[in-house]
């Protein structure tokens, strides 16, 4: 028990150097890591998607009720032929 606690203690020891190390050895600060990246937001960009995504719902809607159209028509015309011989 007592090698796996001081292999457990040397792994730990061995991981913050290697850690320490690739960071450069500096310390961080909440100023050094504050991300000052400004996004701006371009309402131009925007409106066209919205514009466009409710363009392709549209056309989506309009295909899928001239597809039912026929759908319909077709299932009239076929009616009516099995119902003329009776």
């Amino acid at each position: 028990m007592k090698t796996i606690k001081t292999l457990a203690f040397a792994s730990l020891v061995a991981f913050s150097t290697l850690a320490f190390t690739a960071c450069g050895g500096t310390k961080s600060s909440d100023e050094a890591a504050a991300d000052t990246t400004v996004i701006e937001i371009d309402e131009t960009l925007i409106d066209e998607t919205v514009d466009d995504a409710s363009n392709m719902m549209e056309a989506t809607v309009d295909s899928t009720a001239a597809g039912m159209e026929a759908a319909m028509d077709s299932t009239e015309a076929a009616v009516e032929e099995a119902t003329d011989g009776m």
